[in-house]
């Protein structure tokens, strides 16, 4: 995990109140017109785990990784408040710091399963099955000056 120097890290309210608009344009532009109440979590910790990096990785390792993203979306869902849902829509943003090796579209399936987790324990769905978890949507990444990965999560029920 990386870490940044605290003079240059925005809050998780600032980084949302910074980056989220221009994510909710980029979304509109994109062809995802979201009707029902929504939030846009941000995790700005670098780029999202991939599929190629579960295969090079040991199981444990992999293991860690996803054990700690998932706790970073159980951190991020419940500091925004999200009430439980019936029915919910995520659209999944890679979000990329410059134009330097863009990932493949779903290639960051792996972090969004454990997003998707992390927003189970956080008690945003009762479970990520096809009766609350809807549809996934992954969106080619945006070029919005950080490395990470956006979610829209929207109410649909």
């Amino acid at each position: 995990m990386r870490y940044a120097d605290p003079a240059d890290t925005l809050t998780l309210d600032q980084l949302a109140e910074q980056v989220a608009p221009d994510i909710l344009a980029l979304l509109e532009h994109r062809g995802i017109h979201p009707v029902g109440p929504r939030w846009v979590l941000i995790d700005d910790q670098g780029r999202p785990h991939t599929i190629n990096a579960a295969r090079r990785a040991s199981p444990h390792k992999w293991a860690t990784l996803i054990r700690e993203t998932r706790l970073y979306w159980w951190h991020l869902a419940t500091h925004a408040r999200i009430p439980r849902l019936a029915a919910v829509r995520v659209v999944a943003l890679p979000l990329h710091r410059d134009h330097r090796s863009p990932q493949d579209t779903a290639a960051c399936a792996p972090a969004v399963k454990a997003a998707v987790d992390g927003l189970v324990d956080a008690g945003v769905m009762r479970d990520d099955g096809p009766n609350h978890l809807r549809a996934v949507v992954f969106l080619p990444p945006a070029v919005l000056g950080l490395d990470g990965l956006a979610l829209l999560i929207e109410d649909i029920s």
